[in-house]
């Protein structure tokens, strides 16, 4: 079984629609809202859908959180504003019939047709594939024996995902499903395409040559 964990923060625009999708997806999977102190309703939103449990406020911490309490032993993380593809989940499940994989990611889309966010898609798809490093929005699963065994995401503001991989790769393949992940574009538009992949191209070569999450969060945030 799958474990799908959402973690969440003042979504209560989001988290609805996307459970009431998920209410459609196919395979066999439990959905587990981690909610970090939202201030809306968030909560009794999700509540109609999901398991909700509360965490400290903090993705890493939020994700982590919802693993310790999952069922299934296939963890799959979500974010509140990605879709994935009605047989994802299912292709999932026959990806990890093959013990030698440590875990992967979906086909990263984004809900735009311009040709900006197309060939974002398209070197997000590439550079994730080859270096075999996803973010978070493309819908990362791993096996829960290896979760537990690499001690789950880092406790860091940014770039959890990031190291996630990095110690995955070392315990068995990660593979890029083919069914898709569509991420919403909001966080481009809400802040402006050009100043959004820049600011996510300098958080990743800063972080490459050493500088802190932490550092990087204070000083850019989370622009994913």
């Amino acid at each position: 079984m799958i474990s799908v964990i959402i973690p969440v923060l003042n979504e209560q625009a989001q988290v609805g629609g996307l459970l009431r999708y998920l209410t459609d997806v196919e395979g066999d999977f439990e959905t587990i809202v981690v909610d970090g102190g939202s201030m809306d309703k968030t909560i009794d939103v999700a509540r109609e859908y999901a398991t909700v449990i509360a965490s400290k406020r903090g993705r890493a911490v939020q994700m982590n959180t919802g693993a310790g309490r999952a069922n299934g032993d296939i963890l799959l993380f979500l974010h509140v504003d990605c879709l994935p593809e009605k047989d994802a989940f299912s292709e999932v499940e026959s990806i990890m019939k093959d013990f030698r994989v440590a875990g992967g990611a979906l086909k990263y889309d984004i809900d735009d047709p311009s040709p900006l966010y197309r060939n974002h898609m398209f070197w997000s798809n590439l550079r994730a594939r080859l270096a075999g490093i996803y973010l978070g929005d493309h819908g990362i699963f791993v096996r829960r024996t290896v979760f537990d065994k690499v001690g789950g995401f880092p406790a860091q503001p940014l770039m959890e995902d990031v190291e996630l991989c990095k110690k995955l790769k070392k315990e068995g393949g990660l593979v890029q499903a083919k069914s898709k992940i569509t991420s919403s574009p909001r966080r481009f538009k809400q802040k402006g395409f050009t100043r959004t992949v820049l600011q996510m191209q300098a958080n990743r070569l800063l972080y490459a040559i050493g500088v802190p999450a932490e550092r990087l969060a204070k000083h850019y945030g989370d622009v994913r």
